[in-house]
């Protein structure tokens, strides 16, 4: 059975990256077990102990469903793709699968005087980003992968 697009597979491979990443962000989000609950009052200190996680959580996630959002939408104006698309493309998976490591430096050190490199290494993994999503327009104009003339018009306002 031929394949009606040809990105499917790159799209699914985005997709699956996209939600392990979204996943790992949750991972390191626990109460320490260091800290002992003996009451209602204990737990509810326990979890504003851990509010900074939880509100970096929800930031990080809130950008990485953005970014595949705007991914989502980027492949809808492709129908094709070349070797330096596909390396943009990873470029900016590798991006995204990084934000859990700062994200979650940040909900562990944004109250202390530490801040200041978790802040600077997860605005960096954003940058770099946005830097993937100028790679890949450029891939997908430079190779003309654009499904038609209004698609490609598209693709340079996005760049």
């Amino acid at each position: 059975m031929a394949e009606t697009n040809p990105n499917s597979r790159l799209e699914a491979f985005c997709d699956g990256v996209f939600a392990i990443a979204l996943t790992l962000l949750i991972i390191d989000i626990k109460i320490p077990s260091t800290i002992e609950i003996n009451s209602t009052p204990d737990f509810w200190a326990a979890l504003k102990l851990i509010t900074p996680s939880i509100v970096a959580f929800i930031l990080s996630f809130i950008i990485i469903l953005i970014a595949w959002v705007n991914h989502h939408n980027s492949m809808k104006l492709v129908n094709n793709s070349s070797a330096s698309f596909i390396y943009a493309n990873g470029f900016l998976l590798l991006t995204v699968v990084f934000v859990p490591f700062p994200t979650s430096l940040i909900g562990e050190y944004i109250s202390t005087d530490h801040a200041a490199p978790a802040v600077i290494l997860y605005n960096s993994v954003l940058a770099l980003q946005a830097i993937s999503w100028i790679l890949i327009c450029q891939a997908a104009l430079k190779n003309h992968l654009a499904k038609n003339e209004k698609s490609t018009r598209a693709i340079r306002k996005k760049r």
